[in-house]
């Protein structure tokens, strides 16, 4: 299990780079081309993230201690916070595959959401990752 761990930290930090390098050069229509892989990518670390953080928050919370603390407020953020994520991740890509907006400017919401998930899931990803490589070392 701690090598899946340091594994799917690896993953997640590498992600967090590559998606933050992304959404910088996004208005520079560089990344044109590669979005829809980016996507399906986003998708898999946000179901990852998902699952890490619910096993953190959980595992937290059946230590029964029932003060506010550091492990509380990281575990509780990353995973409520992950749930945010992919709900709005969930409610632009559908609205992508529906409508089909890809030009920037073309739905000015879908842009900010877009703007918002990007960053959301570079901070995310790379906290989860670094949690995971922390812990696998434990």
């Amino acid at each position: 299990m701690k090598a899946l761990k340091s594994l799917i930290g690896v993953v997640h930090i590498v992600y967090a780079v590559v998606i933050a390098l992304a959404f910088v050069l996004w208005t520079t229509g560089a990344m044109d081309d590669f979005w829809p892989i980016i996507n399906i990518a986003s998708c898999v670390v946000i179901v990852l993230a998902l699952v890490f953080n619910y096993l953190r928050k959980r595992a937290h919370d059946t230590v029964g201690d029932d003060g506010i603390n550091r492990e509380y407020l990281e575990s509780n953020l990353l995973f409520y916070g992950s749930v945010v994520l992919a709900m709005l991740f969930a409610f632009n890509w559908i609205n992508l595959l529906a409508n089909g907006a890809t030009d920037i400017g073309e739905l000015p919401l879908h842009d900010w959401v877009w703007a918002i998930v990007d960053v959301m899931i570079a901070i995310i990803s790379g906290a989860t990752g670094t949690h995971l490589l922390r812990s696998s070392n434990d």
